[in-house]
């Protein structure tokens, strides 16, 4: 017997069997005077055969037999008769009958009994049964499958938005374990039969295509490859980057075009990117003289060579989106056209050329809706915090978030959230995955700004290599996503409002030789802030032409050196903003790049865009930098180095002794580094124990509480995640020892790899130090490659000097204020304590401009009944009752805790749990029925996932049962916890009837 569902999804069922006498089990019910005899079942004289089918009530029914001989086929069910038909004549015949099942009960077994005549026989060669649900009202879902919950057909509508609020992306063709049931899908391929499978399972399917490539074109077009100086390719693994040329963007809007034919309903080219260390390659030479007209000069030559050279490099990847959203538009209007990026802030870190501003809002541009892309990678870079080097996965995706959305607020233009569960390196610990996916997932549900949520990506490497437990929650936090999209504000419970971050399309061009911009400044003071509840909004400095800042904003950070306007008319809105009443507090200085003759300033005859700027509000400035002031090479003496080999891994971790009497009554800098930097497996480092004589008299493990005492400079350094420290590449550190007056002393570390160690008698870069004028602000200082800024303003009070001149100054501008800090941002990260020395400093900037400045220990963000919270720096508790999205188990919890450096996922249910209903579920619910006595919900989800809903019981027994759409009960476990229920099940994409009584 075969027995099949053929409709996608199993939503409107469509039944078929095909019986021989050989293949009869299961479907053969009752038999009297009759057998199996050559290749036909045999009825004799009287005798009959009875076939039994399950069907739904509402089905069309079709029924082909081949018989022979005399008698007569009855079709009935628990009903009643539906038709019967006579069997005469002495050949082989087919008899094809057609009926449709009463619509009640909902679940029926449709016989077809076939009877031979007295004194005769029939002989029964097949039967063939066809049963198909209707859908009269054209929703999805068989009408049959709606009265299994117990509503009349068409009563009920589907909850699946019109506006698609939910999709991810995958690469892979249609398979059931990687159905997750979302509004609809990004395809990461150009394969038309790909398309086409997820099409049949009733997805809107977006298309989306990368600017990578793999070795075939690569050996084809060498000349196209991102290359670095040194001619080696840019890529990620076997693909990469290329040069996007006429040809290369020919090819790509030939693919897109051809799968749009196929029924694509969007198309989404994604991360459009050009690497600062690129730009050597010939096809990038050949286009920049060509398009601008001058010769090529290699980009580290110069700050202008690099500015010109990078901002080229962001016009050619935006030119490349354009043409293919512009192909797309007059191939299929009526399709979506997207892009996918990674947010500014991560772009300018990790050193990829594009300008957002300019890409979304250009003239002209085609862009309709944007995917922010921020996830476990993004956030785990390090950052400079509290004196180390370290990721801060929250912080930094509120920043990375809160600048997607900055940028795309009130533009008309629609804006998706990522987030990731696993990362782009699956191997790393199950804890570390959870921790960076929850930390980016709540703080993605922060901004209303956002209104779809790509809810992962690469489902083909997460289900089934991770717990089951883990994909449960993956699950409930998409249907989360979904209710949130459709909340269209958001309340805050956090620190002082009205604090913002500007940010630039400057930033990607400043970020490469001859000199590399100090991004971290801007991250630096943002994570400390949102570290302590403070919920910075962040705003495009291009958008300040055509959209005013927000009134509520009083007080507004700026970072020169990296943020740099491209346009008069930017700093013009700025200067009104200031003269209006807002207060501009600028943290930095000036760089080798104010001196670019093409850029706006340098052409108004303006040295910086500070000094224009100024001019604009009638504030006549002069500035000069103070550099850092690195120890003289020859101050540095080599103590020792692992030796002349790799040495990758542990296998060489042993105690090296270093004998420091000579230098008794002295101090001492000792100094870890990279000896073989290109390798990347630099000094690694687990425990110091400084003795004298015999006694020790310092001793620390990396990461304790006591190394910071001895920590003078830490470059780019970092814990592991056993707590040992480890300096690759660039990275180094360098340890402050005061040494007694003894016979002997010997420092020993416990070192590991490619270590180098040396020692000097002068801190690594002179130590700068910034002095307030005021008792409540604490003094700065700069120990690494940061700098100073003098600033002098006429009629300005100085509240920071270095060396009597003036670094700290504020001035009044009209109705609001600036206020100059020429100190390197990244000075409040690269020392333990800085972090709250910023802040200090901050308060202070509040108070000049009338805002109250508040922490708070939490920053929660209330979406409708939905809680997205991070608790800071200590533990607060959150007044309600809540349901735990993020617990596998869905658990109800009354005042549920907050604790520092931990995402919560909630949904209050105070409300909710008044009435009997679903409260939550990570399977997608495409019918709901609920009343009195009963519960009743059509679920679905992907294949070998968990299925968990929690329901309240007001009034109810507590009894569930499931069944498949075609009314067959499945197993489940349900637990009833006071006044709710717990109910667990295997989920399938082809819907389940869950109901609860």
């Amino acid at each position: 017997m075969t027995h099949r569902q053929a409709q996608a999804g199993g939503l409107v069922p469509r039944l078929e069997w095909r019986i021989r006498p050989d293949s009869e089990a299961g479907v053969l019910s009752q038999s009297t005077r009759s057998r199996i005899e050559g290749n036909a079942r045999l009825i004799g004289s009287g005798g009959s055969a009875t076939y039994a089918f399950r069907v739904l009530g509402g089905m069309d029914v079709g029924i082909r037999l081949t018989v022979s001989g005399s008698g007569q086929v009855r079709v009935r069910t628990q009903a009643g008769g539906l038709l019967a038909r006579a069997i005469r004549g002495s050949g082989v015949q087919q008899l094809n009958l057609t009926t449709r099942v009463p619509l009640n009960p909902s679940v029926q077994s449709l016989q077809v009994i076939i009877e031979a005549a007295r004194r005769g026989q029939v002989r029964v060669y097949s039967v063939e049964v066809v049963a198909a649900d209707r859908d009269e009202d054209r929703d999805g879902i068989g009408d049959g499958v709606e009265r299994l919950l117990g509503a009349p057909a068409n009563a009920l509508r589907p909850t699946i938005p019109a506006v698609p609020r939910s999709c991810y992306q995958t690469g892979a063709d249609y398979a059931p374990r990687l159905d997750l049931a979302t509004d609809a899908v990004i395809l990461h391929s150009f394969d038309p039969a790909r398309l086409a499978n997820w099409k049949a399972r009733g997805y809107p399917v977006f298309l989306m295509g990368g600017f990578r490539d793999y070795l075939p074109y690569v050996e084809a077009n060498p000349h196209a490859v991102q290359r670095r100086k040194d001619g080696t390719p840019i890529g990620i693994d076997s693909s990469f980057y290329l040069t996007p040329t006429p040809e290369r963007i020919e090819a790509l809007v030939r693919q897109y075009l051809q799968m749009l034919d196929a029924g694509a309903d969007a198309v989404c080219p994604e991360e459009p990117e050009y690497w600062a260390d690129a730009g050597y390659e010939e096809a990038f030479r050949q286009l920049y003289e060509a398009r601008l007209g001058v010769a090529w000069t290699p980009p580290d030559e110069s700050h202008a060579a690099r500015w010109r050279a990078d901002r080229f490099k962001a016009q050619l990847m935006n030119e490349a989106v354009y043409a293919i959203l512009n192909a797309a538009r007059a191939r299929k209007p009526g399709a979506k056209r997207m892009v996918a990026v990674h947010s500014p802030l991560n772009y300018a870190l990790w050193r990829i050329c594009l300008a957002h501003y300019a890409l979304i809002f250009g003239e002209n541009s085609p862009v309709e809706e944007v995917i922010g892309q921020v996830w476990s990678d993004t956030v785990r870079t390090p950052i400079p915090s509290d004196g180390d080097y370290r990721a801060e996965p929250f912080a930094t995706a509120y920043l990375e978030y809160a600048a997607l959305a900055g940028l795309m607020r009130d533009s008309g233009k629609r804006l998706w959230f990522l987030s990731d569960p696993l990362s782009d390196t699956p191997s790393r610990p199950l804890a570390e995955h959870q921790q960076f996916y929850f930390s980016t997932l709540v703080a993605s549900l922060m901004f209303p700004e956002a209104t779809g949520y790509e809810i992962l990506p690469w489902p083909e490497r997460i289900f089934g290599n991770v717990p089951a437990d883990y994909a449960t929650v993956i699950l409930s936090a998409a249907r989360a996503c979904e209710a949130i999209a459709q909340q269209s504000g958001a309340t805050l419970d956090a620190g002082v409002e009205g604090v913002g971050l500007l940010f630039s399309d400057s930033m990607t061009a400043v970020r490469g030789a001859p000199e590399i911009a100090p991004m971290e400044d801007l991250m630096t003071l943002g994570v400390a802030l949102v570290n302590a509840g403070v919920p910075l909004t962040l705003h495009s400095l291009q958008r300040l032409m055509e959209r005013p800042l927000p009134r509520g904003l009083r007080v507004l950070l700026w970072t020169p050196e990296t943020v740099k306007p491209l346009r008069e008319a930017e700093l013009r809105a700025l200067a009104d903003w200031v003269q209006n009443g807002g207060w501009l507090f600028v943290v930095g200085g000036a760089n080798g790049y104010d001196a670019v003759p093409e850029t706006p300033w340098q052409q108004a005859g303006q040295p910086t865009p500070l000094h224009w700027l100024m001019q604009m509000l009638g504030r006549p400035l002069e500035l000069e930098t103070v550099p850092a002031e690195p120890a003289p090479s020859d101050a540095w003496r080599t103590l020792g180095v692992h030796g002349s080999e790799p040495a990758q891994g542990i296998f060489n971790r042993r105690w090296v002794d270093i004998n420091l009497s000579p230098y008794a009554g002295q101090t001492v800098y000792i100094k870890f580094s990279d000896s073989l930097p290109d390798t990347g497996w630099g000094a690694l480092l687990r425990q110091v124990r400084l003795e004298a004589d015999g006694k020790t008299i310092a001793a620390f493990l990396t990461g304790s509480p006591a190394e910071p005492l001895f920590m003078h400079t830490n470059h780019k350094s970092r814990l592991n995640a056993n707590g040992e420290r480890f300096a690759d590449y660039d990275a180094w550190f360098v340890y402050r020892f005061p040494l007694p007056t003894a016979r002997s002393i010997v420092l020993r570390l416990e070192l590991a790899q490619e270590w180098r160690l040396e020692l000097s008698q002068q801190p690594p870069y002179k130590e700068h130090l910034a002095v307030p004028t005021r008792t409540d602000l604490p003094r700065i200082s700069l120990r690494d490659d940061e700098t100073i800024t003098v600033y002098r303003v006429p009629n300005s009070e100085m509240f920071y000097t270095y060396q009597d001149a003036p670094v700290g100054v504020s001035v009044r501008a009209g109705r609001g204020g600036v206020v100059l800090l020429g100190v390197s941002g990244r000075a409040f990260g690269n020392t333990a304590g800085g972090a709250r020395d910023w802040r200090t400093v901050m308060q202070y900037v509040c108070g000049l401009a009338g805002v109250r400045y508040r922490e708070r220990a939490r920053i929660v963000a209330r979406r409708g009944d939905w809680v997205a919270a991070y608790g800071t720096y200590r533990t607060t508790i959150l007044r309600g009752t809540y349901l735990d999205a993020l617990d596998p188990r869905l658990p109800i919890l009354n005042d549920p805790s907050l604790n520092p450096a931990t995402p919560r996922l909630l949904l209050q249910v105070d409300n909710r749990l008044r009435n009997a209903g679903l409260l939550h579920t990570n399977a997608q619910v495409l019918l709901r029925h609920e009343t009195s006595g009963q519960l009743a919900y059509l679920v679905r989800g992907p294949e070998g996932v968990n299925g968990v809903a929690r329901l309240s019981l007001r009034g109810l027994r507590g009894q569930a049962s499931l069944t498949d759409t075609l009314g067959n009960p499945l197993p489940l476990n349900a637990e009833r916890e006071g006044n709710t229920l717990l109910v667990r099940w295997n989920l399938s994409p082809d819907g389940q009837v869950l109901t609860v009584r």
